[in-house]
């Protein structure tokens, strides 16, 4: 994939979602792949996972545009962050499963704030922790002159429900959170499309996948937008339709969904 912005219009449009999926070490090989791109390497089963994130944008004209991004590289999330809000400066500390806490104008919440956002006036906070089987993500709306409120806790949704937020994207008034993650135990995949107004929940899709590995979100004409590995996905906010497009060739993709275990 090419490093400049390049139009979606091209791409193809394929059935099978491709993010997280690996290659054989064969196929790996004779892409030209060199092994301190293999992320993962399951020797085993001559699959070798290669992170190819993309990235979306908009031009001044409204085309929808694509380029191969940098590889993503999950970071710790920083222990100390200063916040500049319409509302005032924020102070978080994030100590992981040890705790942590948001100074807001209005009193102090516990827990590992690692965003706080602005759409439409509103000012959101997002508090989330992944510690061994826990990924609990609570979001809230801040204000001035009164205490924070709860929008949406992932704990409260389902008992058993472990989601992380996996992009976030201001559109006009609307903030647009995505969580992936699973429900139970038997790690089914799944994934919420928060839509938060005015200091409310405007409404929250479910998918029953994963629409992870993502490198970035925008809203357009009634769609998520979502650069990810390998794949762009577009959501139609109104029908929930899920589409995905590639810029792959198709030999890249067969090896992908085969799971041949193909060592040389």
């Amino acid at each position: 994939m090419e490093r400049h912005f390049q139009s979606i219009e091209d791409l193809r449009q394929i059935q099978t979602d491709l993010a997280g999926k690996s290659y054989s070490v064969r196929f790996a090989k004779q892409s030209g792949f060199s092994k301190t791109q293999w992320r993962y390497h399951w020797s085993d089963t001559g699959r070798v996972y290669v992170e190819q994130p993309i990235e979306v944008g908009k031009t001044k004209q409204g085309q929808i545009v694509y380029r191969a991004a940098k590889v993503l590289q999950k970071e710790e999330h920083p222990t100390e962050q200063w916040f500049d809000t319409s509302i005032g400066r924020l102070y978080a500390q994030n100590h992981g499963e040890f705790g942590g806490f948001l100074i807001t104008p209005h009193g102090t919440l516990e827990g590992n704030f690692i965003e706080v956002c602005e759409a439409g006036g509103s000012v959101y906070a997002i508090d989330y922790l992944n510690h061994l089987l826990t990924r609990r993500t609570r979001t809230y709306a801040l204000y001035a002159d009164r205490p924070a409120v709860k929008l949406y806790d992932t704990d409260e949704v389902y008992i058993e429900l472990g989601a992380e937020p996996t992009a976030i994207c201001a559109h006009r008034d609307i903030l647009y959170i995505l969580l992936t993650g699973h429900i139970d135990r038997s790690w089914n995949a799944v994934s919420f499309l928060l839509e938060l107004e005015k200091g409310n929940v405007r409404r929250c899709l479910r998918f029953d996948t994963n629409l992870g590995e993502v490198c970035n979100m925008l809203i357009n004409d009634g769609k998520a937008i979502l650069g990810r590995d390998k794949v762009i996905t577009m959501i139609n906010l109104e029908t929930q339709r899920i589409t995905h497009l590639t810029p792959l060739e198709a030999s890249a993709e067969q090896d992908l969904l085969s799971g041949k275990r193909e060592w040389e």
